[in-house]
């Protein structure tokens, strides 16, 4: 769906920028990308968040995140034809 990958490449970008380019995102699979994202922002790596980060980007983060999480769990209650749900 459109939302998705619109929501997930906005979170590539901000954790491309954030790392300086240190690690290649892009190439990560979503599931590992995303465990990485909600493990970052719960401090379970062993990276932090700066204030920079949590001031310009944290925010954004958890909505996206939102976003991800709402449009994949409407994806289970959609009829695969007619776009209804079920």
């Amino acid at each position: 769906m459109k939302g998705v990958k619109v929501s997930y490449a906005k979170l590539v970008t901000i954790f491309e920028n954030s790392f300086n380019g240190l690690y290649d995102f892009k190439s990560w699979g979503k599931k590992k990308f995303l465990k990485f994202v909600k493990d970052f922002i719960s401090n379970r790596t062993e990276y932090y968040m700066d204030d920079y980060f949590i001031s310009r980007y944290l925010d954004k983060v958890k909505k996206l995140l939102g976003e991800i999480k709402w449009i994949e769990l409407r994806k289970l209650f959609m009829c695969p034809i007619s776009g209804d749900f079920l």
